[in-house]
């Protein structure tokens, strides 16, 4: 049965986050979305789309924890879709710190932006709550992609294409050859077969980012196509998921997982096929759509510009419940969450500006580029 006392709480936060707006337009001193930091609005929504939808795959109430009868099925969906989304996004900002010359300087930026990642992500993991952290796979990730910055187009596509259809198989085998040369565990290389976000299968949403950076998405028309050729991706993605699925199904209700499995986590050919489809079609629409609203969104667009402090806090909160958040869930503290990070994250942008993480993981990557760069060109 859901907690009822919290709804009070739920709809008090919800009638004072105009005024909470208001506070920060007054007391921001100029300092807006755009005169905080040159963003691009499209991008920071699609971010904070993720971050939304990560809340609701980790906090939200799908009936498929406690199976009360009160939750929103539709909310099971969000599992695997979400940090497939950033994990594009994270694709498409490597290529475009990639477009600025000098592309060494560049390689070492990604480079110290994946170290933070790292070092994040396992700060996180030692917090030991039931969330599968995505970030030190992104670092790894991250250092993968330095490899491909200078890929053409049609490489970064090719190469894409190829992971996303065969990284189900790469991954299986990867896993029984670290099993078998005791290396399964070993920290940060671990990443690259993890039962979760493995990275070697999983840069093919990087590179699917490299190649949507690239293009000229800009243009109204090239935003439709992009939204047209996801809507497609997802449309063959399930169709042949549900004509291909197995038909072994335990006396519990699960499926046999298999090339064409259609679940959430399982990298598969066609999981990942969907997955590409909702990101592009998703970030089409963001480019779209947010330049029109940016007035009446920006605080959404504050959350998407500080989204790795936002998914930090919302482990953090997790680990202050004990776990309860994810295992106890309630859509009231699904809305609650989402209403509180969009306004702190307003309220700081307007009063301090860049998000602390995004802040010191801007500050750390450039330095290391700096340095690096300075003793091989003395």
């Amino acid at each position: 049965m859901a907690y009822r006392g919290s709804s009070p709480v739920v709809k008090r936060a919800i009638r004072m986050f105009p005024r909470v707006v208001r506070v920060a337009r007054r007391r921001g001193r100029g300092r807006g979305y755009d005169a905080a930091m040159r963003r691009i609005p499209g991008l920071d929504l699609a971010r904070a789309l993720a971050i939304y939808l990560m809340l609701a795959a980790h906090i939200g109430d799908s009936d498929a924890r406690d199976m009360d009868g009160d939750g929103i099925p539709l909310l099971v969906h969000t599992n695997g879709i979400a940090p497939a989304v950033f994990t594009v996004l994270v694709g498409m900002t490597t290529a475009m710190i990639a477009a600025r010359p000098p592309i060494a300087f560049a390689r070492w930026r990604i480079a110290g932006r994946g170290l933070v990642l790292i070092a994040v992500g396992y700060a996180l993991e030692a917090l030991n709550t039931s969330i599968d952290i995505v970030l030190a796979n992104l670092g790894v990730m991250l250092l993968l992609s330095i490899v491909a910055l200078t890929w053409s187009m049609r490489t970064l596509a090719i190469v894409g294409g190829g992971l996303a259809l065969t990284g189900w198989w790469i991954t299986s085998w990867l896993q029984e050859a670290a099993t078998g040369l005791g290396i399964a565990n070993v920290p940060v290389i671990e990443k690259l077969w993890s039962v979760h976000y493995p990275a070697i299968a999983w840069m093919a949403y990087i590179f699917v980012g490299m190649v949507l950076a690239r293009i000229a998405l800009k243009a109204t028309r090239t935003q439709f196509l992009a939204m047209g050729v996801g809507l497609a991706l997802m449309v063959v993605a399930v169709a042949v998921g549900f004509a291909f699925r197995s038909q072994n199904v335990s006396a519990t209700g699960i499926r046999e997982e298999t090339w064409a499995t259609l679940g959430a986590h399982s990298d598969s050919p066609v999981e990942m096929t969907l997955n590409i489809g909702f990101a592009v079609t998703t970030i089409a629409a963001c480019l779209w759509l947010a330049p029109k609203a940016q007035r009446w969104l920006w605080p959404v667009l504050a959350l998407g510009a500080m989204a790795l402090t936002a998914y930090t806090l919302q482990i953090i909160a997790i680990w202050a419940s004990d776990n309860r958040l994810v295992y106890d869930p309630h859509n009231q503290s699904l809305v609650l969450g989402c209403v509180l990070l969009t306004a702190l994250a307003a309220v700081w942008q307007r009063l301090v500006g860049a998000g602390p993480l995004e802040r010191f993981t801007t500050w750390f990557s450039t330095a290391l580029a700096t340095r690096a760069t300075a003793r091989s060109n003395p």
